[in-house]
């Protein structure tokens, strides 16, 4: 069979349900090749009836040992031949739906003539194995081989085709050669069709499995099947419009000279019929029925990394069923089972191995985690690769996290550390802390060390959801805070505008972690740090000015009026405005004076100064949702004043009667 000799020693595997893949990969992991095999799969046919008839069976292609040793252009056919004679619908009409054993000569006849130049580089050593392969046999004294290969080759293959035994002897003398390992992974019907980018993948691999399975009545059931996922879906099918479906797929293919209907009459007798020309449900048709998203199997006792073996026995445990079909899950970390799924879902994240996608949950609630699973078969591959760092899960992902801790950034590292706690791993979460303290005391910039604090006072928050230790993070958020209470306002001593807006965008999360976490210390070192930041930028300055009024440590009016003192430029004060101001429109509402101040200011600018500050000032209102933009172009239409009110004592004579009555009080 057209194959690795690589994988010859799984042939007997029993207990395989496909799809399923031979996955050959080198020691290094850099690259890998799978060869996948479906049910109605020739290769797959062929090895099963030999296993049930105890015939010798091996595979006949170069070897991936010598395949992967070295760089191979890339080469492609000048021709598809297959789309050349009429695509997947000519073959299913001439091959599938036939039962002539003459076509196989007309086929090979047909790829000798598309074969018109010599096979070069890497697929002439590929034919010149073949033919040593089955020579091979021929010396053994076979006296019966069979030979399944992929059309293209067969001419190659044909005894009277070939070429001395020399040349191919030539050619494939003093191959490089690499150790190269083997093992059956699960596939799947998706990644088996061509739109998943797989060179020698089929158009339509679901819809050949029921051709293989039901070639007599395979339209009948077709779209018996398309009416019952259109039901599952709450979509209208009935049986009659099934019946109807069904007769018009059939006077089609009559109309067309076909003897049984093909997918094109089936497809577009589920437009007519069963969809009424609606594209989103033949979408769905497709998706399920042509391509499919069948899974295969691999016994327990097949041949597996540590590492894989140890996640299958994981996923066991913790009730994960593995499935092609993405599915939504919701986790109460509370429990401790799904907390054991959360730590595993983090884990394999973190290995780059992304079977569950974190997704958003309803609530507010810091226990809830929600997850979209779906495996791919890929992932076989990923946990090959990282079972260099272990044979489990918690090992290959410590000694992972420790790895890339080494290289890590300041921020990588306190990300790091985040998913150290996510991931329940604090063996791996103590060495990151001690090496973000390391770092900090080494040499420090005050823009990382903002940047790491909402981080970090996540995770500080949230401990005991998963019972992770915090006193090695209190300390570390404490040594953190003294040196940006030191180092902050010198780095902001003279910033560009550049450099501005990037301490401007992390002050107010840095800010808004500490008022989370509420501890009068840390508050303390930060509104120092916040107060000295008047002389800096006014972007910094003006931001810096409004964290502290949030915190009640200013005086709003008296601020404003130095900030637009003749003393500071009107780039400037603009610049102080825009960070006082941006998205707290609100504040100008409710305090007028704020407002007059502003207007003061204004009004008796030249003309040239008002329209170099106009655009900053625009930009910064534009930040007001239009409710607020309203209230202020109303409060300045009628020059500041407050709109005239009855007195309280009248008013509550129209009030009084109804809260009477309501109250139920005489």
């Amino acid at each position: 069979m057209e194959g690795p000799p690589d994988g010859d020693g799984l042939l007997s595997t029993t207990g395989l349900l496909p799809p399923v893949a031979l996955l050959i990969y080198p020691e290094t992991h850099e690259r890998a090749a799978f060869y996948p095999f479906a049910a109605f799969s020739p290769e797959w046919v062929a090895l099963r009836y030999a296993q049930d008839h105890h015939i010798p069976v091996r595979f006949c292609d170069l070897p991936q040992t010598h395949q992967m040793a070295q760089n191979w252009p890339r080469e492609d056919r000048p021709i598809d031949p297959i789309e050349q004679l009429g695509g997947e619908a000519w073959w299913e009409r001439i091959v599938e739906q036939q039962t002539s054993h003459g076509i196989f000569e007309a086929i090979t006849e047909a790829m000798a003539v598309l074969r018109e130049q010599p096979a070069q580089g890497r697929e002439a050593l590929r034919e010149a194995w073949m033919r040593r392969t089955i020579r091979q046999e021929i010396k053994a004294g076979r006296q019966e081989i069979a030979v399944v290969c992929g059309a293209w080759h067969a001419p190659a293959l044909l005894p009277s085709n070939w070429p001395a035994v020399k040349e191919d002897d030539a050619l494939l003398k003093g191959l490089p050669k690499v150790k190269v390992s083997a093992t059956w992974i699960p596939w799947t019907y998706d990644r088996l069709s061509l739109e998943s980018g797989y060179g020698a993948g089929i158009d339509s691999p679901e819809y050949y499995h029921l051709l293989w399975e039901h070639p007599q009545k395979a339209g009948l059931t077709f779209l018996v099947r398309a009416a019952q996922l259109l039901r599952s879906h709450d979509l209208p099918a009935s049986p009659a419009a099934a019946t109807e479906a069904v007769r018009l797929a059939e006077a089609l293919a009559a109309l067309r000279g076909k003897p049984l209907p093909g997918l094109d009459e089936l497809l577009e007798s589920a437009r007519t019929v069963l969809t009424f020309g609606a594209e989103s449900p033949m979408q769905l048709i497709r998706q399920q029925l042509v391509i499919g998203q069948r899974m295969g199997e691999i016994p327990p006792d097949a041949p597996l990394v540590p590492l894989a073996r140890d996640l299958a026995a994981l996923q066991k445990r913790l009730r994960l069923p593995v499935s092609s079909a993405h599915s939504d899950l919701e986790l109460d970390l509370r429990k401790p089972n799904e907390r054991e799924r959360s730590m595993l879902f983090h884990r394999l994240n973190l290995l780059a191995i992304a079977w569950a996608q974190a997704r958003e949950t309803s609530g507010l609630g810091t226990f809830k985690e929600g997850w979209r699973l779906q495996w791919q078969p890929e992932f076989a591959l990923e946990l090959v690769r990282a079972a260099r760092w272990g044979n489990t899960v918690k090992e290959a992902t410590v000694a992972c996290l420790r790895e890339r801790a080494a290289e890590a950034t300041f921020l990588e590292l306190s990300q790091l550390a985040e998913a150290a706690l996510l991931a329940a791993l604090p063996e791996a979460l103590d060495e990151i802390l001690r090496q973000l303290q390391s770092r900090a005391a080494q040499g420090w910039d005050p823009a990382h060390l903002l940047q790491t604090l909402p981080t970090l006072a996540r995770i500080l928050r949230y401990p005991d959801v998963r019972g992770t230790e915090a006193s090695m993070l209190e300390k570390l958020l404490s040594g953190l805070l003294k040196r940006i209470a030191i180092g902050l306002p010198l780095a902001c001593a003279s910033l560009d505008d550049d450099a501005a807006g990037q301490i401007y965008r992390l002050l107010l999360p840095a800010h808004q972690s500490l008022r989370t976490l509420d501890r009068a210390p840390w508050l303390e070192l930060w509104s120092s740090a916040l107060g000295k930041l008047e002389n800096a930028h006014g972007l910094v300055s003006g931001r810096a000015a409004w964290l502290l009024l949030e915190m009640n440590q200013l005086e709003a009016a008296g601020a404003l009026s130095r900030a637009l003192s003749h003393a500071a430029g009107a780039t400037a004060a603009a610049a102080w405005v825009e960070g006082f101001l941006r998205d707290n429109g609100e504040l100008l509402v409710h305090t007028p004076e704020l407002l007059d101040i502003l207007d003061t200011w204004m009004l008796p600018l030249e003309e040239e100064r008002f329209l170099e500050i106009l655009p900053l000032l625009r930009r910064t209102f534009a930040t007001f949702p239009p409710a607020v933009r309203r209230n202020l172009g109303q409060i300045l239409a009628r020059g500041h004043q407050p709109p005239k009110t009855e007195p309280l004592s009248d008013r509550s004579t129209w009030v009084l009667p109804i809260l009477h009555r309501l109250l139920g009080i005489s």
